[in-house]
C-alpha cells in the first residue's frame, strides 16, 4: 500500500472516499456497489475490527483485486474461495460495508465454492469420483438472507469417470461435509452455518442424492410442503450438465402442474398450524414481524401459493425471489397493483425491522430479533437505525401496525378464500 493521494488510474482519494460514503449511506430500499483502491480502504476502515461477515447483495470485479459490496436489507451470502482473502466490515445505520481484500477478485454470481473440498477428495483417491451440485433453498435461495441468516442448501451428485455409484456417494458426502465444516469454522474469515435440513427425509436422509434418487423421492414420497419449498431452489455451485439436469427435475416438480384442491387444503392446514404453534410463548402477535399477522410469513405464503397456482401457465412468476414474484404476479394481472404494493410494503418493512434489531442489539440470534421492541430505549435505537428522526420513534410502531394490518387483510382474501 502506498501513501499517495491518487492511484495509478489517477483517481483521487477524496473521490474514492465519496464512493465509500455513498455505500455507507445507502438508502434502505436500494443497494450501492462501488470499487475503491487500497488508499481509500485504509482511510475508510482505519480501526475497524476483522469480522465474520457473509454478506453482499451484488459483487463486482475490480482490477485492483478489491471488491466493495454495499448491503442494506437483503444480503446474499458469499463464500470466499481462497484463504488469502481478508474480510473487514463496519455497520452504519441499516447499511453494511463489506470489503474483500485479496489476490483473487470474485466474479458476479459465484456463491459457494467447493473447490477446496473437491480437491481434497480428489487427492485422497487420486481421481475425481463424484461431481457435486449445491442448490440454495429458503431465504438464501431467494437472495433474501439477512444479517443473522444461515444458508439452507441441498446437494446433488453423480458419478465421475469409472467410479461406482457407491464410491460416488461416498465422495460426494465427504465433499458436502467438508464444505459445511470449512464454512462453519470460526476463523478470522467469515463463518457461515450451512443447513442441509431441507433435503429429502430431513436430517435422517442422506446428505446428497443423484437426480434419479431425487426424482424417485419426490414422485413417491414428498409432501406438499416439500414441493412448496422447491419454489426457492436456486443452483449456486456445480458443473453445468448436472445443474441443468437437476433444475429440469426441480421445475417439473414445482411447476409441472397446478396445485390441486387436496394440496391447497394441505397448505392451508399447515399454515394454520404454524400460526398456532410457532409463535414464541408470551410474544405479542401484532409485534412479531416474522410470524405475526401481516408479517413475513403471511406475505411469503401468499406469494408461494399463487406461484404454485399460476406458475405452470405463467413463466414470468417462476422466480425464487419473493419481491420479484410479487411484481411478476402484478404485471401479469394475477393480483392487483394495490394488493401487490400492500404485501411488498409489509414484507420490506418487516425485513428492515429485523435487520435493524440485529444492528442495534448486536445479537445475531434470539427471538427478540423478530419483534418490534416495546421498550422505549430499544425502540429509539431501532427508529434511528431505520432513518426515523428524533422524536418520531412512535412512527415506527404506527407504520408497522398499519402495514401489517393491511397485509393481513390481503392475505386473508387471497390465501384463505
Amino acid at each position: 500500500m502506498v501513501d499517495s493521494n491518487a492511484d495509478r488510474n489517477g483517481v483521487t482519494r477524496e473521490g474514492e472516499m465519496t464512493a465509500v460514503r455513498a455505500v455507507l449511506g445507502a438508502g434502505a430500499t436500494s443497494t450501492s456497489v462501488v470499487a475503491v483502491n487500497a488508499q481509500a480502504l485504509a482511510a475508510a476502515m482505519s480501526g475497524a475490527q476483522a469480522a465474520t461477515v457473509a454478506a453482499a447483495t451484488i459483487v463486482v470485479r475490480a482490477d485492483s483485486g478489491i471488491v466493495v459490496m454495499g448491503s442494506v436489507v437483503s444480503i446474499e451470502i458469499r463464500i470466499v474461495p481462497t484463504v488469502s482473502v481478508r474480510i473487514v466490515a463496519e455497520t452504519v445505520g441499516t447499511s453494511m460495508l463489506v470489503v474483500i481484500v485479496g489476490k483473487a477478485a470474485l466474479t458476479a454470481g459465484e456463491t459457494i465454492d467447493e473447490t477446496i473440498a473437491e480437491r481434497d477428495e480428489e487427492e485422497r483417491w487420486g481421481r475425481a469420483r463424484a461431481h457435486v451440485l449445491l442448490v440454495a433453498m429458503g431465504r438464501y435461495g431467494g437472495r433474501e438472507s439477512s444479517y443473522a441468516s444461515d444458508a439452507d442448501v441441498i446437494a446433488c451428485h453423480r458419478s465421475a469417470g469409472e467410479a461406482s455409484e457407491a464410491q460416488a456417494a461416498e465422495s460426494a458426502t465427504a465433499i458436502v461435509n467438508r464444505v459445511k465444516a470449512l464454512l462453519g469454522s470460526v476463523t478470522t474469515q467469515m463463518s457461515i452455518s450451512v443447513d442441509f435440513g431441507l433435503r429429502p427425509e430431513g436430517r435422517s436422509g442422506p446428505m446428497t442424492r443423484t437426480p434419479r434418487s431425487y426424482a424417485d423421492y419426490y414422485g413417491k414420497w414428498a409432501s406438499t410442503w416439500e414441493r412448496q419449498a422447491l419454489l426457492r431452489a436456486r443452483p449456486i455451485a456445480g458443473p453445468e450438465p448436472l445443474l441443468e439436469e437437476m433444475m429440469v427435475l426441480i421445475d417439473s416438480i414445482r411447476y409441472g402442474s397446478p396445485v390441486t384442491k387436496d394440496e391447497l387444503k394441505e397448505i392451508r392446514l399447515l399454515k394454520a398450524r404454524m400460526e398456532s404453534e410457532r409463535l414464541p410463548r408470551g410474544a405479542e402477535p401484532e409485534r412479531h414481524v416474522k410470524l405475526g399477522p401481516g408479517g413475513l410469513s403471511d406475505v411469503e405464503w401468499v406469494v408461494q401459493l399463487l406461484q404454485l397456482r399460476y406458475g405452470p401457465e405463467c413463466p414470468v412468476v417462476r422466480t425464487s425471489s419473493t419481491l420479484d414474484a410479487l411484481r411478476a404476479l402484478r404485471e401479469s394481472g394475477r393480483i392487483s397493483f394495490e394488493d401487490a404494493s400492500t404485501l411488498e410494503d409489509a414484507w420490506s418493512l418487516a425485513s428492515r425491522i429485523r435487520a435493524g434489531n440485529v444492528l442495534t442489539s448486536g445479537r445475531m440470534s434470539g427471538v427478540k430479533l423478530d419483534i418490534l421492541p416495546r421498550d422505549l430505549r430499544d425502540l429509539k435505537s431501532l427508529a434511528r437505525a431505520l432513518g426515523y428522526r428524533a422524536g418520531h420513534e412512535g412512527d415506527v410502531e404506527e407504520d408497522w401496525m398499519r402495514c401489517a394490518r393491511r397485509a393481513r387483510k390481503v392475505m386473508d382474501r387471497l390465501f384463505w378464500e
